[in-house]
């Protein structure tokens, strides 16, 4: 019986023994099951009622499994505003309650977005030789084909276009007085790097962040970023959440 409390644990900060007097645990995965006989496995199997799970989408990861098999009675209840993942994998569970991406950006929860589109009406290739000139529509036709992908897309020219065109729109946003700063979505670490050296070349500081690095180089990142050291962030598969 709960007379008093509830009583909150941050896993991090003890050991079991205050678990054990707590009524609710919090802790993240990586603290949970990258290593799981520090603190997974002195749990029974029963020790939970209920599992929360934010950034529920990460759920098909194995390290979720892992805490789900652990606890095989307890409930969970999921919870993700990005419930659609890349791999098109289901999130398990039955839907109880939605809320609206457009009434939230009415009320004001999330910002509204604005999108500048860069493209050019026609597009002039090479191939063996042979050159081409092709129309936009033409282009959006190959758009799923993997050398288009790879060898367009990323290609250099494209990475000018769109790079030009953020610097245009953040010099207009800091116009109004507030530094704005850009977050900028690379494909892999190599993409990544010719981003930053464009944006370094049209005298805009940026730095890359991505999984690879270590703990203390990420920080180091993320603290140039909200301290304003940084005009423009590019990140490889990370900040894309919440």
């Amino acid at each position: 019986d709960m007379v008093a409390g509830p009583y909150v644990y941050s896993l991090e900060e003890g050991n079991i023994s205050i678990a054990e007097k707590s009524h609710i645990v919090i802790s993240n995965i990586q603290q949970l099951a990258t290593n799981p006989e520090k603190w997974l496995a002195k749990f029974d199997q029963n020790f939970f009622d209920l599992i929360i799970v934010d950034e529920a989408h990460h759920e098909a990861a194995n390290s979720w499994k892992m805490v789900f098999t652990k606890f095989p009675q307890a409930k969970v209840i999921s919870m993700t505003a990005t419930p659609f993942r890349s791999d098109r994998q289901e999130m398990e569970g039955d839907p109880i309650y939605r809320y609206p991406f457009k009434s939230a950006t009415i009320k004001g929860f999330i910002k509204k977005l604005r999108v500048h589109y860069v493209a050019p009406s026609e597009l002039t290739f090479t191939i063996r030789g042979a050159e081409r000139t092709y129309t936009l529509k033409e282009v959006l036709r190959m758009k799923d084909e993997v050398w288009f992908s790879k060898g367009v897309a990323l290609s250099d020219p494209c990475n000018e276009s769109i790079v030009n065109a953020s610097l245009e729109q953040l010099e207009k946003l800091r116009l109004t007085g507030t530094r704005h700063q850009l977050i900028a979505v690379a494909c892999s670490i190599n993409h990544a790097q010719k981003i930053r050296s464009l944006y370094n070349e049209r005298g805009y500081l940026s730095e890359i962040i991505h999984s690879q690095q270590d703990a203390k180089k990420q920080e180091e990142v993320i603290r140039d970023l909200k301290n304003g050291t940084l005009d423009c962030i590019i990140q490889v598969q990370m900040l894309g959440e919440g």
